[in-house]
């Protein structure tokens, strides 16, 4: 595991249908976009509170937690920058305030074992999220090539640090039917919150009552793409008890982040 700053920079004019002027899969992947600083903020925050109380007695857990820490912060910061540009083109991040509410309250009312358990399936998720960009080719055709090395940037990392929540879970006694609730609690939330700032991302376009739109939406999820069933495929052996992150994508991330070094600087292993 590496440290990575990106080198280069996103277009300043970037076309409304970026991934393959497809209008869903366009505000499909801005969405979760919006959703990755607060969330990744979210993840941070949850390893550093685990530390300070000083839960974790492994050194070498230790490492992999700062470089885990130190890749979601890039994540945030490189995807917030194209927040910021989406912002000004009319695509606010709404939810936002309801993210705020909500993780204000989860936080009162569970433990920080909870907390990392919700943290852990939302990193098992989005691992395979990347391991599918990766496989699939789904963001092959991008108007922005920087952009585009921005999302496989991140979906090879996410590939590559996907075990570590899993790990210090376990390290500090986490157990089964918790782990189980974190999934359950992700998966509720991304399909609510996803679908909700979706249909207001296309809203927003002018794009929401458009025949073409909800083709794009089926062939996106159930059709061509197929993302849905092959996500779900993938997420089934989580309810195993014995169950580890599986090594999805781990050479497809490695040969894209090895053929794709010259675009970032390794600021630390």
């Amino acid at each position: 595991m590496q440290i990575r700053k990106i080198q280069f920079q996103l277009l300043k004019e970037i076309e409304p249908l970026w991934l393959a002027n497809n209008s869903f899969k366009t505000q499909f992947f801005n969405t979760l976009s919006m959703f990755f600083p607060f969330g990744e903020g979210y993840f941070i925050e949850t390893f550093r509170d685990i530390t300070r109380k000083n839960l974790v007695r492994d050194l070498a857990l230790s490492e992999k937690i700062r470089i885990f820490t130190a890749q979601e912060a890039m994540h945030s910061h490189a995807h917030q920058e194209f927040n910021d540009y989406l912002h000004d083109q009319g695509l606010p991040f709404t939810l936002l305030g309801w993210f705020e509410v909500r993780s204000s309250i989860f936080n009162k009312i569970h433990s920080h074992t909870t907390k990392l358990a919700v943290t852990m399936a939302y990193e098992h998720i989005t691992a395979i999220f990347s391991y599918l960009a990766l496989r699939d080719n789904l963001l092959g055709d991008v108007c922005d090539q920087n952009l585009k090395r921005m999302w496989l940037w991140h979906a090879s990392e996410e590939i590559e640090h996907r075990s570590i929540a899993f790990e210090l879970y376990q390290h500090i006694g986490g157990g089964y039917w918790r782990r189980q609730y974190g999934m359950l609690f992700a998966i509720l939330n991304i399909c609510i919150d996803t679908s909700a700032q979706v249909i207001l991302n296309l809203y927003r376009s002018g794009l929401l009552f458009k025949l073409k739109t909800w083709r794009e939406a089926y062939g996106f999820m159930f059709g061509r793409d197929r993302f849905i069933p092959l996500s779900a495929r993938k997420l089934y052996p989580f309810i195993k008890p014995q169950w580890y992150p599986p090594e999805l994508g781990v050479n497809l991330a490695e040969q894209w982040l090895k053929e794709n070094s010259d675009y970032f600087r390794v600021l630390g292993k």
